[in-house]
């Protein structure tokens, strides 16, 4: 079997709320429309990687609920093998996302089956790994569970991807397992106290010294790789108009764990990202927003 990418993670039914502004504390507000997609971070990864033209896997969990058929229906679709996925006796996760007139928004998360994620539902997943494969995972499946996964993929020797988000403290022997932490502004300033200035204007990153690789992505800003917390390189911007952002740090993510496994390019992996990032930006939804590498390919020739 040739190299592959396989994502373990989270599948929800998405409702994306269409409103001229986001709410404030105990305000409301009304909507016009209200639209239900495929989404988790897990499964957008996935999407994202497959419509780069890779082998990709995506090990998880749905309800035993109508929710769950169309969840790995649409995976299916897009193939994304889900051998590997299990069905349980609950509710499909699901996620609430109002989305305002400039493209910003609020995501709501109700776990459902992703979280009662089991080591025994992820052991199949795990066997199937080999050396050089990317692995893929986030925190909106259990953490322990993360853990475990990333663990038996370094064993495997297989390349390891950690997107920590929702943001949750990330425990020590866990990152020894990272390969790549790859995370938005706001994440790096929660978890690491690292801010969005500080990275553009290059300051000490002395937290990340301990890292083989991390990216910071920067939205309107690009995104930034630090090797080992001492060498830095910014990727610079592609230039659209955002209407929604709900899944452009997954499309960077599968965009640039595809260019990588095919390419090797790092350089090419964070030009791919940024790419695919920013035409996930102009359309709605988290899986719809997608792009195919064809679209990639074809949208950096234009902005040369």
């Amino acid at each position: 079997m040739k190299q592959k990418i396989v994502v373990f993670g989270s599948v929800n039914l998405d409702t994306i709320i269409k409103v001229d502004r986001l709410p404030s504390p105990h305000e409301t507000v009304l909507s016009d429309e209200a639209v239900f997609l495929p989404g988790g971070k897990g499964a957008n990864q996935a999407v994202a990687a497959s419509r780069m033209g890779i082998p990709t896997y995506f090990i998880g969990a749905v309800g035993n609920d109508h929710a769950g058929k169309v969840l790995l229906k649409n995976l299916k679709k897009e193939k994304v093998k889900t051998d590997y996925c299990v069905t349980l006796p609950c509710s499909s996760g699901a996620a609430y996302i109002p989305v305002d007139s400039n493209g910003g928004n609020m995501i709501l998360v109700v776990p459902g089956a992703n979280g009662k994620l089991l080591k025994k539902h992820v052991q199949k997943g795990i066997e199937i790994l080999a050396k050089d494969d990317i692995v893929i995972s986030q925190f909106e499946i259990p953490m322990e569970i993360v853990s475990t996964i990333l663990s038996q993929a370094k064993k495997k020797k297989a390349v390891t991807i950690l997107n920590p988000s929702p943001i949750q403290e990330i425990p020590k022997e866990l990152l020894t397992y990272v390969d790549y932490l790859i995370m938005n502004e706001h994440e790096s300033e929660r978890l690491f106290s690292i801010t969005k200035q500080d990275l553009l204007t290059m300051s000490s990153f002395r937290p990340f010294t301990k890292l083989a690789c991390v990216i910071v992505t920067l939205g309107k800003e690009g995104a930034i790789h630090i090797e080992y917390g001492k060498t830095m390189k910014h990727t610079p911007p592609f230039v659209v108009q955002s209407i929604d952002s709900t899944a452009a740090g997954d499309a960077f993510l599968g965009a640039f764990a595809a260019t990588m496994l095919t390419a090797g390019s790092r350089n090419d992996a964070m030009k791919f990202g940024c790419a695919a990032g920013a035409l996930a930006a102009t359309k709605y939804g988290a899986q719809a927003s997608l792009p195919t590498k064809r679209q990639i390919i074809t949208f950096i020739a234009q902005a040369s």
